[in-house]
């Protein structure tokens, strides 16, 4: 998943100059993570160095990779149809 950039469901009606698929369709799913990962209390363990554990957020992370997956092959596709 990228990192460059962060999700927000409202503020654009049409998308970014230069995103990929996957911003663009899985758009939901992305402002899921972060809402799911916004939620986690922050917590140090001497174990890591991470302030928050992600892997409670597994599932919405997993959603996102199917979606993403879903449409690159949707995008290949139609590609390979209108050629």
């Amino acid at each position: 998943m990228p990192v460059s950039f962060v999700y927000q469901q409202k503020s654009r009606s049409t998308p970014r100059e230069g995103a990929d698929v996957c911003e663009i369709k899985c758009k939901r799913t992305a402002c899921a993570i972060q809402k799911c990962l916004a939620k986690l209390p922050l917590s140090r363990s001497s174990a890591t160095n991470a302030g928050v554990d992600v892997s409670k957020c597994q599932y919405a992370v997993d959603a996102y990779d199917a979606c993403c997956e879903r449409a690159k092959r949707i995008e290949a596709n139609q590609s390979a149809s209108s050629s």
